[in-house]
């Protein structure tokens, strides 16, 4: 119909947007870290500087911005008074001395210009190593997190690492210790995340937040599935032992409020709609016409059919129309109320972060949001391209097994088929039960 060729055309749109958004942003902060790189302490930092460039460089470019913008104000501003006391002393001498607004001092506009170049200039260099500087931090950031959930693999169980404070107030309470494992990815993404947070609350505002920000879903959007992904499964911080106290439960409530309202939103995660729409629609449907994520509506070998999946994607994201509809079709109430509840107060998180600050809600928040469609898009393809259409339901002819080096992540990820086939089915069992 004509309603499918459009969303097939501006889908195709979309997508290539986010792509051309994607890697435009990416080259630019792949020059950064060259030129950062190139910087004595870059080559071999400790863990604690590490942290501290993560958690400062947003916040020290924004103050460098607005520094260096002063301070070039204060330069003109100075440059201009003795050429406002020339213009006073003549006009003391000459009677017909025209009207003030006739003989407003100014610089020449040469010298005005060279001045405002040089602070460009200036802001340019100093953001270029601090953004560089904070990309190499943040892929430091990600490679240490993801080595060491590695490490957390029954496969590794004679050499696992040494606890931090937080796992080891946690172990003892989890009901499988190796979901330890997320806690290491929880305080990573929290650290990241905390600068924007507080620039938010600040009020503050500059042009380099825009590839600060990018920086998060680039290099630690794979480490924020996975926290969220399997405590939807799993709940291992919801559902603790009945060991654990109450001063547990709270902190665990807090880590989940933080996961799901601070660093969650950085990559384009609507608060709490999760939950509902992976375990009560897509993990029901498998994949198969009604589930709302199916990919047997679209020719996989076709990129205006991608570019469709990824704008209804994006709508079923801001909206949530599909799933609802899924819901009021299957009777099901409780997962309905779960999502329209997370509907409202996601809204209402919206809301609150536009009136704190809207530019840096924008582009923390609101940028990941809208490109949320085009990520969702890949996942499904990379996860469910392939489908024997004549069995679409079953869960191991319609998901893929990627058996290659480096894929699937810390937890058994490319073990899709096995999840899919038992959803409640523990990270740690995937490979065997396979």
């Amino acid at each position: 119909s004509w309603l499918r060729q459009v969303l097939r055309a501006g889908g195709a749109v979309y997508a290539l947007g986010c792509m051309v958004f994607i890697s435009t942003l990416a080259r630019a902060t792949q020059r950064c870290r060259v030129l950062a790189a190139r910087l004595p302490r870059m080559k071999a930092v400790s863990t604690r500087l590490v942290h501290a460039i993560v958690f400062l460089g947003p916040l020290l470019a924004d103050v460098y911005v607005s520094g260096v913008r002063a301070a070039i104000a204060s330069v003109i501003s100075s440059l201009e008074a003795p050429h406002a006391d020339a213009t006073t002393d003549a006009c003391a001498i000459d009677t017909a001395c025209r009207p003030a607004s006739d003989t407003a001092p100014a610089l020449p506009l040469a010298l005005r210009g060279a001045v405002e170049f040089a602070g460009l200039v200036l802001e340019l260099l100093g953001t270029a190593l601090l953004l560089g500087a904070y990309s190499l931090a943040v892929r430091e950031i990600a490679s240490r997190m993801r080595s060491r959930a590695e490490s957390f693999k029954p496969e590794n169980k004679q050499a696992y690492p040494v606890l931090s404070r937080l796992e080891a107030i946690f172990l003892p309470h989890l009901r499988n210790p190796l979901d330890v494992a997320f806690l290491g990815l929880w305080t990573g993404l929290t650290l990241c995340a905390a600068p924007f947070a507080v620039l938010i609350m600040a009020g503050q505002t500059s042009w380099p937040i825009l590839f600060f920000a990018r920086c998060l879903p680039a290099n630690l959007g794979a480490r924020a599935e996975n926290f969220l992904h399997w405590e939807l499964h799993l709940a291992f911080l919801r559902k603790l032992k009945p060991s654990a106290g109450r001063v547990h439960r709270a902190m665990a409530t807090a880590m989940m409020a933080i996961a799901h309202f601070v660093w969650g939103p950085c990559f384009g995660y609507v608060p709490m709609t999760y939950y509902p729409v992976h375990v009560f629609v897509h993990h029901v449907e498998n994949n198969d016409v009604r589930d709302t994520q199916s990919t047997l509506h679209y020719d996989r070998t076709d990129f205006f059919d991608f570019g469709a999946c990824a704008l209804e994607r994006l709508i079923d994201t801001l909206t949530c129309f599909g799933p609802v509809r899924y819901f009021l079709a299957e009777g099901k109430t409780r997962p309905l109320r779960l999502l329209l509840g997370a509907q409202l107060s996601a809204i209402a998180f919206y809301a609150i972060l536009l009136v704190l600050n809207p530019t840096v809600a924008l582009v923390c928040v609101g940028i990941p949001l809208l490109m949320k469609g085009y990520g969702s898009a890949r996942g499904i393809w990379s996860w469910h391209a392939f489908v024997d259409s004549t069995d679409p339901k079953n869960s191991i002819k319609n998901s893929v097994v990627q058996f290659l080096p480096g894929l699937g992540g810390p937890f058994y990820g490319l073990f899709h088929a096995e999840h899919h086939r038992s959803g409640s089915l523990h990270w740690s069992r995937l490979p065997d039960s396979f």
